[in-house]
């Protein structure tokens, strides 16, 4: 399977791309952990929750490349913007530090 880091690929292909479903679903009623505010992001500082991430993803990950098609990765980030912070408990700085180059743990297969 290539890896593209452009939309132009996901565009021009005739085959459908795969993506993840139920993220955070999986990971509060499946795998227990806790989500303020439904926000998978805090699960970024914890590293039971990093590996359970990327158990998660590599399952997706193995299915797109069994099928000989390309993914779509999505990040745990949509409620990662440092606005989210006083919800969550956070800081601004501590949510961006958060947000910012937090995507390392999602797969493994390259």
């Amino acid at each position: 399977m290539k890896t593209s880091t452009t939309i132009d690929a996901l565009k021009s292909t005739t085959r459908p791309w795969l993506t993840d479903g139920g993220f955070e679903t999986t990971m509060l009623f499946i795998e227990g952990f806790d989500l303020p505010s439904f926000a998978a992001i805090v699960l970024l500082d914890n590293a039971q929750a990093r590996l359970k991430m990327t158990a998660y993803f590599d399952r997706f990950l193995t299915m797109a490349a069994d099928a000989g098609t390309g993914f779509v990765l999505d990040t745990n980030t949509w409620r990662g913007a440092p606005h989210w912070g006083a919800e969550l408990g956070r800081s601004e700085a501590d949510m961006l530090r958060r947000f910012c180059g937090k995507t390392t743990c999602c797969g493994r297969r390259k």
